[in-house]
């Protein structure tokens, strides 16, 4: 799949409606493509716009049965109950029992696309799939990579990824396409899907054209049932559980029942009201008890980015000033759960250029800036960060060098799964139809 277009509506809307002040570029990534044989090809009329900022972000909930990629006990997969409920408030990541031992001995195909700087971590697993393109993945509750295929606007498929039993093998995948009536004559998908901890839903956006780019958010179940609401230029998404759940999201303005004309690039929050069974939604109508969708926070003049959590549920997020500098904060958990009030959040790092991938794993974050100019991807890096639970603040170290390219230019996915395993997701080389997904974890955890 061709990667581009991957956030464009998004892109437009902050290039547009923000002026001077948009989300920094990034490596021109699209949402992924499913395609076994042939690339997707999602490059339409969005193209105008698709060079100007992508993001990425990881998510998902599910609960860790397993050792996601070790060689004895492969893959993290969700309770019989999150499959009823997409997992709860209550869920936790179960602590990986795996040792040096589950290295991997043979890391060519890794060692041909990067050169690992940490010597505390390893390769533990190694998985080819059948598609290209693979940007924007979160973390489903089936206990694989999700991900969005958008390359039929009016159609947009949510990608759940298959990892078999085994450290090394082929990912299969498992798939529902959605009909959404009513949708404008311009759609641009965002790159995500992304499980909800709370009432079984799965989301989606599109950002559309006009005044402020409106959109809609999408929140699908199992059945394909949707519910849908107002939104302007939702660029990144993920959500928590604690207290009850709250949806967390880069945009131009908050959710509603109505089209908004707010215009403001802010971190936004909607939370979880009534429940599985009883109004499941996120807007108060009428419930005092319930509280409207707004902004948490805006700095960095105002633009988007992506948004991540570890397992604790602390909460990432980066706002970006385009051909400038961006400026990444944390939320420890308590202060960004649900019902919280907007807060500032901690100023963790300064980054120059962009940046598409963010993910984090309770010890550090991972990100891969883009160059500011070429707007190609650079080096994988690392951000080690503590969270002090008494002052509810977080602190961080200097970036270091993670994941030095071995090829300039190299795109990577980044996504952390239900136990901190960091998956990186790469375009196989040589291939126009396959991708590698690896597995690094510390290698005694």
């Amino acid at each position: 799949m061709d990667i581009k277009n991957w956030k464009a509506g998004a892109t437009l809307a902050l290039m547009v409606g923000l002026a001077a002040t948009v989300a920094a570029c990034s490596s021109d990534t699209v949402g992924p493509s499913t395609d076994a044989g042939s690339d997707a090809t999602g490059d339409d009329a969005a193209d105008a716009a698709s060079d100007a900022a992508e993001t990425s972000t990881d998510s998902g909930a599910a609960t860790d049965s397993g050792t996601s990629a070790d060689s004895d006990a492969a893959t993290d997969s969700a309770t019989t109950a999150d499959a009823a409920d997409g997992a709860d408030a209550t869920d936790s990541a179960t602590a990986d029992a795996g040792s040096v031992a589950d290295c991997l001995s043979s890391t060519s195909d890794f060692d041909a696309i990067f050169t690992l700087q940490d010597s505390s971590k390893c390769l533990v697993g190694q998985y080819s799939v059948a598609a290209t393109g693979l940007a924007g993945l979160t973390w489903g509750r089936h206990g694989g990579p999700l991900g969005l295929d958008s390359s039929t606007a009016t159609s947009p498929t949510i990608v759940r990824y298959q990892v078999p039993a085994a450290a090394t093998g082929a990912i299969t995948t498992t798939k529902q396409a959605l009909t959404p009536p009513s949708l404008p004559s311009t759609v641009y998908w965002g790159s995500q899907a992304v499980d909800l901890p709370f009432f079984g839903w799965t989301a989606i956006a599109y950002t559309g054209s006009g005044t402020a780019f409106p959109g809609e958010l999408l929140l699908t179940d199992a059945s394909s049932n949707l519910t849908r609401y107002d939104v302007n230029g939702l660029f990144d998404m993920n959500a928590v559980g604690l207290s009850g759940g709250r949806l967390l999201y880069t945009g131009l303005s908050p959710i509603g029942t109505t089209t908004s004309a707010t215009n403001t690039g802010a971190l936004y929050a909607a939370d979880a009201c009534g429940s599985a069974s009883s109004s499941p939604r996120l807007v108060p109508n009428g419930d005092a008890t319930c509280k409207a969708p707004a902004a948490i926070s805006s700095w960095q003049s105002g633009s988007s980015g992506p948004v991540t959590k570890d397992v604790a549920e602390n909460v990432f997020a980066i706002l970006m000033t385009y051909g400038a500098s961006q400026e990444l904060r944390g939320f420890e958990a308590s202060t960004i759960a649900h019902d919280a009030a907007p807060t500032a959040g901690d100023t963790l790092a300064t980054l120059t250029g962009g940046g598409s991938e963010l993910a984090a794993d309770g010890k550090s974050l991972y990100f891969q800036p883009d160059d500011a100019s070429t707007y190609a991807a650079l080096d994988v890096v690392a951000i080690d960060y503590t969270v002090n639970a008494a002052t509810k603040k977080l602190t961080a170290a200097t970036p270091r060098g993670f994941l030095k390219l071995v090829k300039a230019g190299t795109a990577a996915s980044l996504v952390t799964d239900t136990s901190g395993r960091l998956w990186v997701v790469v375009a196989k080389p040589g291939s126009t139809t396959e991708s590698w997904m690896f597995v690094v974890r510390s290698k005694n955890p």
